[in-house]
């Protein structure tokens, strides 16, 4: 949880919601 923390900060949010097979693996 502590990258994705640190991804919410960095405004990576909506990378996140767009790439969620990115971060799924």
């Amino acid at each position: 949880p502590m990258k994705f923390e640190e991804r919410e900060y960095n405004g990576s949010l909506p990378r996140l919601v767009l790439n969620p097979y990115s971060w799924t693996k």
